[in-house]
């Protein structure tokens, strides 16, 4: 799979969330952010 750079502008309480958060599962915080997304598009794209 071809991978891209993709910069978010993430708003500062969020970005703590997502480290706090990604700390627990024990994955990057950019590991959760695809998790996230990938877990969106089974539910939302058809």
């Amino acid at each position: 799979m071809e991978r891209v750079r993709a910069g978010l502008r993430i708003p500062y309480d969020l970005n703590t969330w997502l480290i706090q958060e990604a700390k627990k599962q024990g994955v990057t915080k950019n590991a959760l952010i695809l998790q996230i997304l990938w877990d969106w598009v089974k539910h939302n794209v058809s």
